[in-house]
């Protein structure tokens, strides 16, 4: 078994994802992507409050929009993270932590393939650069290949609706 270029580089990138799961926990993990997630949506919910309150602030008009949004995800997000880092310090002191960090190791894991799909589905899906040449010598993208048919449909409801202007 001759292991391709793309091969190489899922692995590393499953190998990176599975240890920093592994040394941050799943706690630390979860926690992280549901900051940015809920930031953004906070975000995106009150920034028309925050470009009102800019705008009868000042005398900014269009950047009213950019400042408020900006800030109040980052308001958001600081606040997220000083709540992870305080329930991070507790898991961290309890008998948990062994289960904590192999259970992140198993979340970087699903992460690391997930990422990987990404890039197959990337591949497969781009017309703009021939990359056929690279997943030809890969054993591990038709493994992962397998799955794309189940992206297929959701893929064309996304752009379906982008193209409508829908989303």
């Amino acid at each position: 078994m001759e292991l391709g270029i793309l091969d190489y580089i899922f692995l590393a990138l499953i190998l990176i994802s599975s240890f920093r799961g592994a040394f941050r926990g799943l706690i630390q993990e979860v926690m992280s992507l549901a900051a940015l997630f809920i930031s953004l949506l906070l975000a995106t919910v009150f920034y028309p409050d925050g470009t009102k309150w800019i705008q009868s602030r000042s005398s900014l008009d269009e950047s009213a929009t950019f400042i408020s949004f900006i800030c109040i995800f980052i308001a958001a997000y600081i606040l997220f993270k000083l709540v992870q880092k305080a329930i991070v310090m507790m898991i961290n002191e309890s008998p948990l932590e062994g289960t904590d960090k192999l259970l992140g190791f198993f979340f970087g894991l699903l992460e690391g393939l997930l990422i990987c799909f990404f890039i197959v589905y990337l591949i497969d899906f781009q017309d703009f650069i021939d990359l056929k040449g690279l997943s030809g010598k890969s054993y591990i993208m038709p493994y992962l290949e397998r799955f794309l048919p189940a992206l297929d449909k959701p893929a064309s409801e996304v752009m379906n609706k982008i193209s409508s202007g829908e989303l």
